[in-house]
């Protein structure tokens, strides 16, 4: 593998991205002109060498028929990934190919409860969650996350409460979880699977973050914390976050229990949803094949990243904090200690810095004066957004 330079600056203005490109429309009532991008959560790194030429392989043989999305090599390269990263080993006969996460969970709601529905989502969290819920008819159940200042936490007897209601039928688990960037734990992850399956609560585990694990912290699939509740389980992952993909719309979904499976597999039907991209084929093979070095030394740098913006924040933008993060490159800043409103943190951030994080409020009221911001950048992309920042709070 060719090593990246994760210093390099690439322009991708112009490229079709929406990252760059199509921000605009995204931000109504704000003057996001001239804007340096830190929202959306992709990447401004190069994919692997070996997953660019992969994908250029592929079109080199000119032809792009339908492919074969649970290919012998597609889910290999998934179960000795699995296997290697986090010490589960699965069965080729469990892993189903889906047209991305988000998608998968639609029809997990779809396939597993009804309109009127409850569905347990622990903001503030990952905002298409609650989208796709709404889109559905069905009812959201929040299970607020614990907030003391430092960290997030669970609050378990309010779980307890939301999975009792006959009602409710489905939780979706961010693990780990984005924004705030929790690595959840062997005991709360038992916690979760003990209250979800004594009320026949279905579990959906979006683990789509699961290989960007800082130092000092690890990883569990849900399934290895609960081994007995895994009957109760759908783990979703895919590489479009660790290895810059999510424009080739590919992943995949493992189900332990074989009427889950077939049930979720109809409504892929129902859904005509069967299949996925003949490059996002390619890549997904490529990157869990060969992108071991390039996740390790990806890792090093965000780290890095995130030590700096922490550090910097703290010292030079008063009121501020970032919250620790345990993984995922998206850094969760508390500006409440300002006292302002979240209108005013906005005009300062975006109008005034022309710096461009999400919003903490499209991921749920209790993140409001809160923004999130992308580290998967070059360090100097992340210099210049703080120091712009600083500047527009201090003049």
């Amino acid at each position: 593998m060719q090593s990246v330079n994760f210093d390099e600056i690439i322009d991708r203005r112009g490229t079709d991205c929406i990252k760059w490109d199509g921000f605009e429309r995204y931000f109504p009532g704000l003057d996001t002109k001239g804007c340096l991008p830190m929202w959306v959560a992709d990447s401004d790194f190069f994919v692997p060498s070996e997953v660019k030429e992969a994908i250029i392989e592929k079109a080199r043989q000119g032809i792009f028929g339908y492919p074969d999305g649970n290919a012998r090599a597609f889910n290999e390269a998934l179960i000795n990934w699995l296997d290697k990263r986090h010490k589960w080993c699965v069965d080729a006969n469990q892993i189903v190919a889906v047209p991305g996460v988000v998608p998968a969970i639609a029809y997990a709601v779809q396939a597993f409860s009804r309109e009127g529905d409850g569905v347990i989502i622990q903001p503030p969290v990952y905002y298409p969650f609650k989208q796709t819920i709404l889109n559905n008819k069905r009812i959201v159940k929040e299970n607020t996350l614990l907030f003391d200042g430092e960290t997030y936490s669970i609050n378990f007897e309010d779980l307890e409460k939301k999975a009792k209601d006959p009602r409710t039928k489905l939780m979706i688990l961010c693990h780990p979880h984005n924004p705030v960037g929790r690595v959840w734990v062997e005991e709360e992850l038992r916690q979760i699977g003990e209250i979800c399956t004594r009320n026949d609560v279905l579990i959906f585990s979006d683990e789509i973050h699961s290989d960007l694990i800082f130092k000092g912290f690890k990883h569990i699939p849900l399934v290895k914390a609960c081994e007995e509740f895994e009957k109760n389980i759908i783990t979703s992952y895919a590489p479009s976050k660790t290895f810059n993909l999510a424009g080739l719309k590919t992943a995949a979904v493992v189900i332990t229990d074989k009427e889950i499976l077939k049930r979720f597999k109809a409504q892929l039907s129902i859904n005509a949803a069967q299949g996925v991209n003949v490059f996002g084929s390619a890549a997904f093979i490529a990157a869990y094949s060969y992108g071991e070095r390039y996740l390790e030394e990806m890792l090093e740098y965000i780290e890095g990243n995130m030590d700096f913006a922490k550090e910097y924040i703290e010292e030079n933008i008063k009121g501020a904090k970032l919250i620790s993060p345990q993984g995922t490159y998206l850094g969760w800043v508390n500006f409440n200690d300002m006292n302002l409103s979240q209108e005013e943190i906005n005009k300062i951030v975006i109008e005034k810095a022309k710096v461009l994080p999400d919003l903490g409020v499209w991921f749920g009221e209790n993140g409001k004066g809160f923004l999130r911001f992308n580290f998967a950048c070059p360090r100097s992309v992340v210099k210049k957004a703080l120091n712009q920042i600083k500047q527009a709070f201090n003049d």
